[in-house]
């Protein structure tokens, strides 16, 4: 049984469907993606092709008796796809390629492919939530617990307000889904196996509220919250995510308060973790951390003022590029910090324009437990 997708081949130009952009299943492979064409009685011709193109990737296909099934060579690949329809007068040569005069060409339209397919109806159940995913009618999509994780660009450019519930089955989000939606809720059911969030999973949802990520996910990707509207950043307690690495949390415009995942063992990379978040103004660090904090962690971030450590904090931290620290948050880090009184001294890098906002008896309190201050 093939997914079927109606569409009229317009005389002006254009491809109309009710069903723009397609959407897509994060479910079980559907066996085909058949199109009908109907074509305006003015658009004369013998020979039709539909061109799909992806990113630098061009597949030409001959369209026989007004339908089409897509094929695995253009299903195999995920992400938005554009196709237009063709019609000329002479077929296309021995290689593929149309080397007669146009006699029409629509404006491309999109088609977002995920896992294999355009869709899905292999159910009642997965016909009726594709009808919501295509006409949009939905203001919460909760994804079916059958699902593993959840394809790239899946429900992009739903302009709806919804939320999104993530089952505890899915174990990894690909890259760009939810990209330019009106998502503003992202809900992890409890028990979530999440493990791997991919570079740009969450990438460009502007509305996105705060979020809470499950202690299940070990594996953190590059520029993940990007340029999505989240204020505030957290993690579940007892987390598993133990590194964070370069570009962790990039250019995050409404981002305030930044709670690390409170095992965290390492906070740092080749260039920063923590950068360009104009609102941001704390973030919390546990005392788990091992690896020393470079001065390259955190940067670009003007409004940031407090820094929490964990009590018995234990690692030497470079915070130099954090100029605007208050005298209250200063004195609160020089508390938690672990006595290393008969223990090789660590370092505490703020800055002179930090350490000079303090006291000399405050700054004691820092060199009283072996610690160097710079």
């Amino acid at each position: 049984m093939a997914y079927e997708i109606n569409i009229h081949v317009d005389k002006k130009g254009k491809l109309v469907t009710e069903e723009v952009p397609f959407t897509i299943s994060v479910f079980k492979e559907s066996k085909r993606v058949k199109l009908n064409f109907t074509i305006d009685a003015e658009i004369d011709s013998e020979y039709h092709y539909l061109k799909f193109t992806h990113q630098k990737t061009n597949y030409l296909y001959r369209v026989h008796n007004n339908s089409f099934e897509i094929p695995k060579a253009v299903t195999a690949w995920e992400g938005r796809w554009e196709f237009s329809f063709i019609c000329c007068d002479e077929p296309a040569n021995s290689s593929n390629v149309i080397t007669a005069n146009y006699i029409y060409a629509s404006e491309p339209i999109i088609a977002n492919i995920a896992r294999g397919n355009l869709g899905n109806n292999s159910t009642t159940e997965e016909q009726n939530l594709l009808r919501e995913l295509v006409e949009g009618t939905f203001d919460e999509f909760e994804i079916p617990n059958t699902a593993s994780f959840i394809s790239r660009y899946f429900l992009s450019s739903c302009p709806q307000a919804f939320t999104l519930i993530v089952p505890s089955s899915v174990i990894t989000i690909k890259d760009r889904i939810l990209y330019e939606s009106g998502c503003t809720k992202i809900i992890f059911e409890e028990g979530s196996q999440l493990k791997t969030l991919e570079d740009y999973a969450l990438y460009r949802i502007a509305n996105l509220g705060d979020i809470t990520f499950p202690r299940s996910i070990d594996s953190w990707g590059k520029y993940n919250l990007g340029f999505c509207g989240s204020g505030i950043v957290r993690f579940e307690s007892v987390s598993n995510l133990k590194t964070l690495g370069s570009h962790a949390f990039w250019s995050i415009p409404n981002l305030t308060k930044l709670y690390l995942p409170d095992r965290l063992q390492t906070l740092a990379g080749l260039t920063a973790v923590i950068k360009n978040c104009p609102q941001l103004n704390e973030v919390w660090i546990p005392n788990t951390i091992t690896a020393a904090i470079p001065a390259s962690a955190i940067q670009d971030c003007p409004l940031l003022n407090k820094i929490t450590l964990q009590s018995n904090f234990n690692a030497s931290a470079n915070f130099s590029n954090v100029p605007n620290l208050t005298r209250e948050s200063i004195v609160l880090m020089f508390n938690a910090l672990k006595d290393l009184s008969g223990a090789g001294a660590k370092v505490l890098t703020l800055g002179a324009g930090n350490l000079a906002k303090c006291t000399q008896e405050e700054l004691d309190i820092a060199l009283n437990k072996n610690w160097s201050l710079a």
